[in-house]
């Protein structure tokens, strides 16, 4: 349902771009860090303030599955669900000056020609994400790796929250392997112990049933 106030519109669905695609049945487990984090980001829970919500863990373990995972299971919940990737900081300034032609309405929109356009159309998106009343989106922060913060210093590393909104509200979920985002709160992914949720990942990939026979010398984590 479209949400809108005076002449701004603030709902346009699930935008998650060049993100992976997931089969619904291609996730399994993490059942207690799904609970969570709808626990700590749901705008019904904690209206009136920002919500921030970094899922740490090492490469491969299933951040990004997860951010999207709860993005399947909660999308009713936000008015707005954005995806960007924020590997480095040319790939997110592209990504959020490319929102601009969603949130706009800019059909065809060309791609920034220079770097202060650029700078113009992030702005924009910025804005809109710190109007008053638009405070229900979810904007998913993917693969942010290389920090660059007070006390954090990295040559190639970025401070992702110049991206941020201006005004404090809306929920954010940044995937990192980085466990110094003090600035959130950390939900930190552990290798999946379950034997059995294991086999069954196993068995959904490779398309055959792994439940019988010898297993525990192919077992993979994911």
């Amino acid at each position: 349902m479209q949400v809108a106030k005076g002449n701004h519109l603030f709902s346009f669905g699930i935008c998650v771009g060049q993100a992976p695609q997931i089969a619904p049945d291609a996730f399994i487990g993490r059942t207690n860090e799904l609970q969570q984090l709808q626990d700590w980001l749901s705008p019904k829970s904690h209206p009136n303030r920002q919500r921030i919500v970094s899922i740490v863990g090492m490469g491969g373990i299933g951040k990004t599955q997860l951010s999207l995972a709860h993005v399947r299971d909660c999308a009713d919940d936000y008015s707005s669900v954005f995806w960007v990737n924020a590997k480095d900081e040319t790939s997110l300034r592209q990504n959020m000056a490319d929102l601009s032609a969603v949130i706009f309405h800019e059909s065809a929109a060309p791609a920034a020609q220079s770097a202060d356009e650029e700078k113009l159309k992030i702005d924009m998106v910025r804005r809109w994400l710190s109007e008053p009343g638009n405070d229900q989106w979810l904007f998913i922060f993917d693969n942010y790796d290389n920090p660059n913060l007070p006390g954090i210093q990295s040559p190639t590393g970025y401070n992702i929250r110049s991206f941020f909104p201006t005004r404090s509200q809306g929920s954010i979920v940044i995937t990192t392997r980085s466990t110094k985002l003090t600035f959130s709160t950390q939900l930190k992914l552990q290798n999946l112990e379950n034997v059995n949720t294991s086999v069954a990942i196993l068995s959904q990939r490779s398309g055959r049933d792994l439940s019988h026979g010898e297993t525990q010398s192919k077992l993979a984590i994911f």
